[in-house]
């Protein structure tokens, strides 16, 4: 159970025996100089813990475990589905191995699990947990020499000195978000003080358009857009356009988000992709832009960086803007072909975001409502954008900037 951000409180047995599952590290083969074997003495003294799974008490949620062990008969219908399966706990061994990291090795770790609150959480929630950091770490200090932990070496320890296979799950998704969201901010500061985008910033926009399908495009689409450089942005956003596709997936990990659920055709995909490419060429990822970034985006959806900030941590996202990457690249379509002076086709991309929104919601789908309303209000039908903003309420009505909308409608028509 997890009280507050600081603590989490488990139920467990000890078990001074290790069972044959939790055996395995001290028998495989290695290269030896890690973990050390005093080290590993301690750790197999340590037992484990038999702690609950935790899946929930819907008889219909599918498990992961493959394992019989401990599994109450399942004649005891009464008894929850989430207390049937329990798991091994080696915490108390894991801790013994990372107390016998070099200081170097752990400043590696706190900036790997830095990196993935700041610029991974947000966008995937956890599911790139510290787990698999901690796991990629360990795999990386046991199979690689000494010599590369160093002081003047952390940044590459952290991101590509390790060749291992897990730390390419992590370096190849991870930099080009990085190198996506440092562009940005730059971009940010660069309008900020009226000064000229300088190449080193294309040039990480430029290194990160492969983060995804989609979505690093239309961040760097969107800079082009505050900037006034509506030809360019045009047309960054007819080439995401022709992206789309049944064979693209747009999926959302934060909490409360329902997912649109994966074509056929992406099914069909998957067999025959590799993950990379996957995630590459079809799938899109909601798009996150931080207060750093505020420069960077249309003013109307600025209002989303200044919530309530009195609000639980696992909602500390709602403090940035995020959005699902159809909606908004329509929406960009049609407030740059505004400034470009084509009707029709401004007319077009609000038809298809408003067919968006028909349906059950997925998503981001207040924020698109949002948007919505914003391009009706720039056309002058109040009416219409008053439905949008009252239809956003209506879906999420905690911490909805959609709020602010009706009531600066409501002043600029009454007041």
């Amino acid at each position: 159970m997890t009280s507050d951000e600081k603590f989490d409180h488990v139920q467990a047995y000890h078990c001074d025996q290790l069972p044959k599952e939790c055996k395995f590290m001290f028998n495989r083969p290695r290269p030896g100089h890690w973990p050390r074997p005093d080290t590993l003495v301690r750790a197999r003294q340590t037992g484990v813990f038999l702690v609950p799974q935790g899946y929930t008490e819907s008889p219909s949620k599918q498990t992961m475990s493959r394992s019989t062990a401990f599994m109450v008969p399942s004649k005891l219908t009464s008894y929850p589905y989430s207390k049937w399966q329990w798991r091994f706990s080696t915490s108390l061994m894991e801790r013994f191995l990372i107390f016998d990291f070099s200081p170097v090795q752990v400043k590696v770790y706190t900036l790997t699990k830095i990196i993935r609150k700041t610029f991974l959480k947000p966008v995937f929630g956890d599911r790139f947990s510290t787990f698999h950091i901690k796991t990629a770490m360990m795999f990386t200090i046991e199979n690689y020499p000494l010599d590369i932990w160093r002081e003047d070496n952390i940044v590459q320890c952290s991101t590509s000195g390790s060749q291992s296979d897990i730390d390419l799950g992590v370096v190849s998704l991870l930099t080009p978000f990085l190198h996506n969201t440092l562009a940005s901010m730059l971009a940010s500061r660069c309008i900020y003080l009226g000064q000229p985008i300088t190449q080193d910033i294309f040039n990480w926009y430029q290194q990160s358009l492969d983060s995804d399908c989609m979505s690093s495009r239309l961040k760097f689409a969107s800079m082009l857009y505050c900037r006034g450089q509506y030809d360019e942005a045009a047309e960054v956003l007819t080439y995401c356009e022709g992206l789309l596709g049944p064979e693209v997936w747009q999926y959302c990990t934060h909490r409360e988000r329902k997912c649109l659920s994966p074509s056929t055709e992406f099914k069909t995909k998957l067999v025959f992709c590799p993950p990379n490419e996957m995630h590459k060429k079809y799938t899109m990822v909601c798009l996150v832009f931080r207060k750093e970034e505020i420069n960077c985006i249309p003013q109307h959806l600025t209002y989303g960086m200044f919530r309530d900030e009195d609000i639980p941590i696992w909602y500390k996202w709602k403090n940035n803007v995020v959005i699902d990457c159809i909606p908004f690249l329509y929406y960009l379509q049609h407030l740059t072909y505004r400034e470009l002076h084509k009707p029709l086709r401004a007319q077009t991309a609000l038809l298809h975001l408003h067919e968006y929104t028909i349906g059950p919601p997925k998503g981001h789908i207040d924020t698109t409502f949002n948007m919505l309303g914003h391009c009706f209000e720039l056309q002058n039908r109040l009416d219409q954008a008053w439905m949008c903003y009252g239809r956003s309420l209506d879906i999420y009505d905690r911490d909805n900037v959609s709020l602010l909308h009706l009531a600066r409608l409501f002043h600029q028509v009454f007041m």
